[in-house]
């Protein structure tokens, strides 16, 4: 069940919704910019730019769902608005603490690209056919 708060305001609520969307496409291009970087080339550094641009959105995440969360959202009249706070008052991954979460992340980010490169040599020995 997702949390809300007291505030009816739906003016200010869909003006945070559009200040959230374009503070997210920022933080979310950074994010997918660092992780192509790693994925493109695994390399420690681009793993730790990675994992900074996570913690990052992490963080940018949780505060934006505090701000969320005061709204009254359930009983906007509005549709698109109510399931754009759905959304936005679901934590998920950010919610664990951060080392923990960064541990998770960086583990499934690391196994993925070395599932890549490993694909990518056993196509290269024939051992795979495209």
């Amino acid at each position: 069940m997702s949390p809300q708060g007291t505030n009816t305001d739906q003016t200010a609520a869909t003006r945070f919704l559009e200040e959230y969307d374009g503070e997210a496409s920022v933080m979310c291009n950074r994010f997918m910019e660092a992780s192509w970087d790693f994925n493109t080339n695994v390399t420690d550094f681009n793993r730790r730019k990675m994992l900074a641009q996570q913690m990052q959105w992490a963080k940018f995440h949780r505060e934006k769902w505090t701000e969320a969360t005061s709204f009254a959202w359930k009983n906007f009249t509005n549709p698109t608005v109510r399931r754009m706070f759905s959304f936005l008052t679901v934590l998920g991954k950010v919610a664990l603490p951060k080392a923990k979460m960064e541990e998770v992340r960086g583990e499934e980010r690391e196994k993925k690209s070395k599932k890549e490169i490993q694909y990518e040599e056993e196509e290269k020995e024939g051992k795979i056919h495209t």
